[in-house]
């Protein structure tokens, strides 16, 4: 069955979800045992930078009990055209295995990360990176579990933002370059002086970002401060010689040249500036924008010996045909009943997925405009809009393995009453029984009338064209007849309009 989800723009709570995110990531650092092993003899393990992997994700858009909240689906397919650039020079790529929809207020704005955890045993997919877009995923932009799966807020999900990446270097074994800075010095809460020289090592608290799940048990771990000469890279922070110190573990600007404008100490007293251009960071979205090769090695080596069944089946998709840029109904220009509007557009070749805005005005600014994702689908019934309005929408298609791609031209049309008869002895009402109906039933039509008429009746299918056309005589009162024809309609979606004197009506009728 299609899903068709409204994608409400609301950019002035979108700022207020954000603005109560102060955490750009909830993964506490920590170097996973397989990590571990892998840096003492990275030779020992397959590396090639040659074969493309193709890696696929379970991905859960999350709304609250009642439906409402989900991402917008520009954001959503932006951020996968995102994810899949900053992956670009590491040749993986990901796709989407599975599309899933929840409707659950707790998972939506959940307050710790076990409760995450318990979502996640709850829906993950087997074999797949399963990502859960939410509004608030206990007060971070992002965090990554290594025993079950990622969970994103969907302010931080879109083109702008390297949150995505981030979060799936860490699924895919890599720590923050910063490990065991989180929260100060340790587990005490300690806070750091940045004009002091920095401790040896710093004792942090990784009691749910371990490799499995212990509940109530608090787990420890020491790390050791890298120093600036690289002397002792290959055992400090996270065990890459090439990313340099960085002891940054909030939010941080970078500069012109790339870097943070805090200068830090490291424990021999040697000041030094943090590198703003690692992914794995904290700098800022317009900084981050790389992994190290050191690093791509690492992710290369999880997906090949930790992950294998991530790329048992290498699956490549299908290029999209083009883009929607015919819009079917309305036609351009066209009026058309404001609570009852179809619209349906260019099928495009090999899309499972689209997107479409509609907004009062041709620019589409974001708190006029509506959005809508449909899978497998090249219409939707929007419903009730505003009588006696000009509208501007567009379309942009995509598929499991597409997601950068072009939106259409704008189309415009105008609605208004054309239900409504006149106040005197013309009214004229009508129902379709069944709506939907099935292929090869008789379709009924109810009718009630003030008086005796004829009544013409057409029926069009949904490209405007004239299938056929007949007269009926209707009593006053109410009549039940056969639509003729009906047993014989294809599956599709059609235009039925009546009409007698003055009033007129048209109704949609959708055949499965």
């Amino acid at each position: 069955m299609k899903r068709i989800l409204p994608l409400i723009v609301l950019s002035l709570l979108m700022i207020d979800v954000l603005a109560q995110q102060p955490n750009p990531c909830g993964t506490t650092s920590g170097r996973s045992e397989w990590l571990k092993r892998y840096q003492l003899n990275p030779e020992l393990y397959q590396r090639d930078s040659d074969t493309l992997l193709m890696v696929p994700i379970t991905l859960h858009i999350v709304g609250d009990d009642e439906g409402d909240g989900y991402i917008r689906g520009t954001d959503l397919f932006d951020g996968l055209c995102r994810l899949n650039e900053d992956f670009e020079p590491a040749n993986i790529q990901f796709y989407l295995s599975d599309v899933r929809f929840i409707n659950n207020s707790a998972y939506y704005t959940h307050e710790t990360v076990l409760e995450g955890a318990y979502m996640m045993f709850a829906e993950n997919v087997e074999n797949t990176i399963n990502c859960y877009v939410v509004a608030d995923p206990a007060g971070n932009a992002g965090y990554n579990l290594p025993y079950a799966g990622i969970a994103m807020g969907k302010s931080s999900v879109s083109s702008f933002s390297s949150t995505w990446a981030h979060e799936v270097g860490h699924n895919l074994s890599l720590p923050h370059p910063f490990l065991g800075w989180e929260g100060g010095y340790g587990i005490d809460g300690s806070t750091v002086n940045y004009n002091d020289p920095a401790p040896e090592t710093v004792t942090y608290d990784y009691t749910f970002f371990q490799d499995q799940l212990y509940e109530d048990t608090l787990i420890v771990d020491t790390a050791i401060v890298e120093l600036v000469d690289g002397s002792n890279c290959q055992v400090a922070a996270d065990g890459f010689c090439d990313t340099h110190p960085d002891y940054l573990a909030t939010r941080w600007n970078c500069g012109a040249t790339d870097s943070s404008q805090v200068i830090q100490k490291d424990p021999m007293g040697v000041s030094f500036r943090s590198d703003g251009t690692l992914i794995m960071s904290y700098s800022d979205d317009a900084c981050a924008n790389r992994f190290t090769e050191e690093q791509i090695a690492a992710m290369r080596a999880n997906l090949y010996d930790e992950k294998p069944e991530l790329i048992e089946n290498q699956i490549e998709g299908l290029p999209l045909a083009g883009t929607p840029n015919e819009a079917i109904s309305p036609q351009i220009g066209e009026t058309v009943q404001f609570d009852d509007v179809l619209l349906e557009w260019e099928e495009v070749e090999n899309a499972d997925y689209y997107v479409v805005q509609i907004s009062f005005l041709p620019n589409f600014p974001g708190p006029l405009t509506d959005e809508f994702l449909t899978v497998d689908g090249n219409n939707i019934a929007i419903g009730s809009l505003f009588n006696d309005r000009t509208y501007y929408w567009k379309v942009q298609a995509y598929n499991s393995h597409t997601f950068c791609t072009e939106v259409s031209d704008v189309f415009e049309f105008e609605t208004a009453d054309l239900v409504a008869t006149t106040e005197f002895e013309n009214a004229l009402e009508a129902r379709i029984l069944p709506n939907p109906a099935q292929q090869g039933n008789e379709i009924l039509i109810v009718s009630k009338s003030s008086q005796n008429k004829v009544v013409d009746l057409q029926l069009f299918d949904i490209s405007g064209s004239l299938l056929f056309e007949t007269n009926t005589q209707l009593v006053a009162g109410t009549s039940t007849w056969a639509l003729p024809g009906s047993a014989a309609l294809p599956a599709g979606t059609y235009i039925l309009r009546m009409q007698s004197g003055d009033a007129f009506l048209s109704k949609r009728l959708v055949v499965q």
